[in-house]
């Protein structure tokens, strides 16, 4: 397991890890990055009272926020050979892909790729409507088998389905088996909510042009902060096919005070927009509409 700095940023708070951080977070990654305010135009979360339940809002942002940074993948899946070339030569290859989209608007020179997805764009590959601005410089680091493609990432305004943060992201990419393993940290904020922790997303890529999907998975001590209340967030085995929009499998569990609250996503998600929620203290699964709570596709 490799050790990720959570980048500062600058003029925001800074959350220390002592824990070895892998793959993508709300950043882009975000990413990046929706966090735990409430609906409409306000930017700034109300405090919640200490200890108080998961809300629905919540446990969706969160949700959210864990999805839209994981798009930051889709940003390597060109690169089958991390360390054959360099910083600039990665950087052209992924301003080209992402231009050949028509949608997002690229721009930067060298190792600098800079991404506009105004007021709502999907990646190439992806279905996610993101909004707001990337800033990207790419680093290859070592070479062979060990080769890493680290992408250092400044999020503004970043985010889906109407929730966002600005901050900043790293992105360590390593060659696999099946296709790449993404690291993600990320230190996000947005009004009183913050996030802190990591993702671990397992890029397969496609064999013969057909399949590809997205693993994810959070790490210990992923957290989300609203005013005075903080939520632990996990993540398991939450899958993205190439393509879709709403993930087939996996779950999400917002814990607050011991309280549990549970999204989860059923292989019918992926076309029906429905996932099965839990509220807190409740056994009882319920349908929860993805779009009408404001997960945007292209």
């Amino acid at each position: 397991m490799r050790a990720i700095a959570i980048p500062r940023v600058q003029g925001g708070p800074f959350w220390p890890s002592g824990w070895p951080l892998r793959v993508a977070l709300c950043a882009g990654l975000g990413l990046t990055a929706c966090l735990p305010i409430e609906s409409g135009s306000s930017d700034t979360a109300e405090p919640a009272a200490q200890g108080a339940a998961p809300k629905v809002e919540d446990a969706f942002a969160a949700a959210m926020s864990l999805v839209s940074t994981a798009q930051l993948s889709a940003l390597l899946q060109g690169e089958t050979n991390p360390g054959a070339e360099s910083a600039d030569a990665v950087a052209a290859r992924i301003r080209g892909a992402v231009q050949a989209g028509a949608c997002v608007q690229v721009s930067g020179s060298g190792p600098t790729v800079v991404l506009d997805f105004g007021a709502g764009c999907a990646l190439p590959g992806g279905a996610l409507a993101l909004v707001g601005k990337a800033t990207i410089t790419v680093k290859v680091v070592g070479t062979g088998a060990t080769a890493q493609i680290v992408l250092d990432v400044l999020l503004d305004a970043f985010g889906s389905g109407g929730r966002t943060a600005s901050g900043g992201a790293t992105v360590t990419a390593l060659r696999d088996a099946a296709g790449l393993t993404m690291d993600i940290a990320a230190a996000l904020t947005s009004g009183q909510a913050g996030l802190s922790g990591g993702v671990e997303v397992n890029l397969v890529f496609p064999v013969g042009g057909v399949g590809g999907k997205s693993v994810m998975r959070t790490l210990p001590l992923t957290t989300i902060t609203s005013g005075s209340a903080k939520m632990g967030v996990e993540a398991t085995d939450v899958t993205l096919a190439r393509g879709d929009c709403y993930p087939s499998a996996g779950s999400i569990i917002v814990t607050s005070a011991g309280v549990k609250a549970t999204l989860t996503f059923l292989s019918a998600t992926a076309t029906s927009g429905v996932a099965q929620f839990t509220p807190p203290l409740s056994k009882k699964a319920e349908d929860m509409q993805l779009p009408g709570l404001g997960w945007k596709c292209k």
